[in-house]
């Protein structure tokens, strides 16, 4: 800081000091410093956010609002956190400021805390230790726990697990915490909710459960905890498609071998009328197909469309599957296979789960 800038503060600090106590000699608040600028800020927001802890100091021991809100919505506090001012925070809470308060975005100070841009575990803990609720949701019904496994960090996780988090807590796509470690997959924080309790079934607003998720994101440690773990395997989302589907859409053997050997039924027919094994052949994963053909897939199983699976592989021009699904079936039987030239169209669009 320069010499004019240091003297300039200590004339406010003097004026602050002496002036103010003058004019309100007895204790309470000293309506001057609560006056806010074309942004709604007051003297103690500036402070907070900048991290003078001389001057927050100063103006709280004169009464100034310190639940004050700007235009935002912001209180001090917000700000400080917000700023990474990790002084004034401490400072702010001492002097009571309320961690409760939320913003025009729907964030207290906790989930500003925890935000990707910050996740300041200093300050995390200054908060919670003052009373923040560490399962308060923004306004996309993300927790802090939603963020910190959203942002692989395995510390915050550990910290909001430590103080009893909420693992069944859902945001506003239906989406759990263990929803979110069944997409990402990561091994480090995986660990550290394997011995927690949670709904191993709870599931999104697409239905899909935590297993449904892992399958289709390709997450086989996940994938093999959960079916391991009793979670179920033939649990249906909203377009009919158990988890052993979306395994197969991922083309994952290890996964649909796991599924299958844990009982996931192998002829469960989808809301497009498939079978596993039709969609195997759908989405040209030929590997899986002797898999599910040896666990009973039936490969006389006539689809939504007319088709069998034979149908199916035959229009992708996949004569490998064709001879193995030919092979397969009972010889004693005849496979009565009709294909024109015009049936293009044998299973429409597909989307994620």
């Amino acid at each position: 800081m320069n010499i004019s800038k240091s003297r300039f503060l200590q004339a406010i600090i003097f004026w602050l000091t002496h002036c103010c106590q003058f004019a309100y000699p007895t204790s309470g608040n000293v309506p001057y410093l609560d006056t806010k600028n074309e942004h709604g800020e007051t003297p103690l927001h500036i402070s907070s956010q900048n991290g003078n802890e001389r001057i927050t100091q100063l103006l709280l021991s004169l009464g100034a609002n310190i639940s004050a809100t700007n235009a935002d919505g912001n209180t001090p506090l917000h700000l400080a956190v917000l700023y990474d001012s990790v002084n004034t925070t401490k400072l702010l809470l001492e002097h009571g400021a309320d961690v409760s308060i939320k913003n025009d975005d729907g964030n207290d100070p906790f989930l500003i805390a925890a935000t990707p841009e910050l996740q300041n575990m200093e300050v995390m803990r200054f908060l919670i230790d003052s009373g923040a609720s560490i399962d308060t949701i923004n306004k996309d019904g993300d927790t802090a726990l939603h963020i910190a496994i959203s942002c692989n960090n395995a510390p915050m996780t550990k910290l909001l697990l430590d103080h009893s988090a909420d693992l069944s807590v859902a945001n506003s796509n239906g989406d759990t915490a263990m929803h979110l470690l069944a997409k990402n997959g990561y091994g480090n924080i995986f660990e550290l909710i394997l011995n927690k309790s949670f709904d191993l079934n709870v599931q999104d607003k697409n239905g899909n459960t935590p297993l449904h998720i892992a399958c289709w994101f390709d997450n086989v440690n996940v994938t093999i905890f959960l079916i391991e773990n009793y979670a179920s395997v033939d649990s249906k989302n909203l377009d009919g498609n158990t988890p052993l589907f979306l395994a197969i859409w991922s083309g994952n053997a290890e996964a649909v071998e796991h599924l299958l050997n844990y009982g996931a039924y192998v002829n469960f027919v989808n809301s497009n009328g498939n079978t596993p094994l039709h969609e195997a052949i759908l989405r040209k994963k030929s590997h899986l197909v002797k898999l599910l053909l040896d666990h009973g897939a039936d490969s006389k199983a006539v689809n939504g469309q007319g088709n069998l699976p034979l149908h199916l592989a035959l229009f992708n021009d996949d004569t490998d599957t064709a001879e193995k699904l030919i092979t397969f079936t009972n010889s004693n039987q005849d496979v009565d296979v009709h294909v024109t030239t015009t049936h293009t169209t044998v299973y429409g669009e597909y989307e994620d789960p």
